[in-house]
């Protein structure tokens, strides 16, 4: 995943999910990009599942998952700083 913000423009990549009282802890993976710790609420999981269930793209996109997948077997990933600049 790419985070871009006026604080920050790096890569970082989830390294465990837990639940932990009211809340959804987002752990990175160590060694990549920035250590940071993500608490997500009951609230914001409603948020973030509306948001998802009324953008038809969105919908598209996770029932297009398997075959997004499936043609991406076998390829290196993409470089995600290769569009900077253009």
């Amino acid at each position: 995943m790419r985070v871009t913000s006026q604080l920050v423009d790096m890569d970082i990549e989830v390294g465990s999910i837990a639940w932990k009282g009211n809340h959804l802890i987002v752990q990175t993976a160590p060694g990549v990009g920035i250590d940071t710790r993500i608490e997500i609420g009951p609230r914001d999981v409603l948020r973030i599942l509306g948001k998802i269930l009324r953008n038809p793209a969105v919908v598209g996109y996770v029932l297009a998952l398997p075959v997004l997948c499936w043609r991406a077997r076998g390829q290196k990933p993409a470089d995600p700083w290769s569009d900077i600049g253009q």
